[in-house]
């Protein structure tokens, strides 16, 4: 849902208490039509699997021939589908597409059967939804943030006891580099594995402490040991917050949606903001 237009209105007709028909107020990007289908197909809390057929036109150059642009397409999940990860695309003529989730992969298949509904069904009456991203995003993680807060009480006690204690007892022996390193690194890595839970302030602001008191240990650290890379390394995790706010915020502004962080990620621009993200993490780390 976080990659659909905050002004995308879903109007919705029931026929005989048989068919349903949703009509889009916009065209919208193929790749997302797609994961809409296969989403409709195979609903949440519901049993079995829905007989869905989408109706839209050829938008995707990464996914169809450029020659192919503006051409009506119909979109569905074949019946054989046991991954629930992929759809079928059929033109008019019949030619047929299977397209992978993940990667995007294509390929073409047997030849399909279009059949556009025939049922006048935009004379009935329609309820018309949109779509308010506050309230999916607080639906969404929601019900994480508690387990979070939880998580975050006794994850940070042991962490900042054990770095104290660990940096007291190895302090100007070789054993403390590897103290450092675990510090710096183990909450690096929680705090992507926290990603999601960004978006809510109150978690962004608990990790934003607990790594300025890292990168604030380590600052004192660089006065007796400035050229070590590893004492440089304390404030990673305090600068990918700093710059997931910086990316994040020009990401929404560019794309009025929010960015997916994962490397098998299948949109060129989360890709991007992912790359940026954590290269630039590392690079200010070590320069600044």
């Amino acid at each position: 849902m976080d990659n659909l237009d905050s002004s995308l209105k879903f109007n919705l007709y029931k026929h005989n208490n048989t068919y349903t028909f949703i009509q889009l107020n916009k065209e919208i990007k193929n790749e997302v039509f797609n994961y809409l289908i296969n989403y409709l197909t195979y609903p949440e809390n519901v049993k079995g699997k829905l007989k869905v057929y989408g109706f839209t036109r050829v938008n995707s150059d990464k996914l169809f021939p450029t020659k192919m642009i503006s051409q009506p397409i119909q979109v569905y999940a074949p019946i054989n589908d046991s991954d629930f990860d992929v759809v079928y695309a059929t033109l008019e003529s019949g030619h047929t597409f299977r397209i992978g989730f993940g990667e995007n992969k294509v390929t073409t298949v047997n030849q399909g059967r279009w059949s556009m509904p025939k049922i006048e069904f935009w004379k009935a009456d329609y309820e018309s939804i949109g779509i308010n991203k506050k309230s999916i995003v607080q639906n969404k993680v929601g019900g994480q943030i508690e387990k979070f807060n939880s998580r975050f009480l006794v994850i940070s006690v042991l962490f900042i006891t054990g770095t104290i204690l660990a940096g007291y007892l190895t302090y100007q022996t070789e054993s403390f580099v590897s103290v450092v390193k675990t510090s710096s690194f183990g909450l690096f890595f929680w705090i992507m594995l926290e990603y999601e839970q960004l978006r809510v302030k109150s978690a962004y602001i608990m990790l934003f402490g607990i790594s300025s008191f890292l990168a604030f240990w380590g600052y004192h650290l660089s006065f007796e040991t400035e050229h070590d890379i590893w004492v440089r390394s304390t404030k990673m995790s305090l600068i990918f917050l700093i710059l997931y706010k910086i990316l994040r915020y020009f990401y929404l502004l560019l794309f009025n949606r929010e960015p997916d962080f994962d490397r098998s990620a299948s949109l060129i621009e989360d890709r991007v903001y992912s790359f940026l993200l954590l290269i630039g993490t590392v690079l200010c780390s070590m320069f600044i």
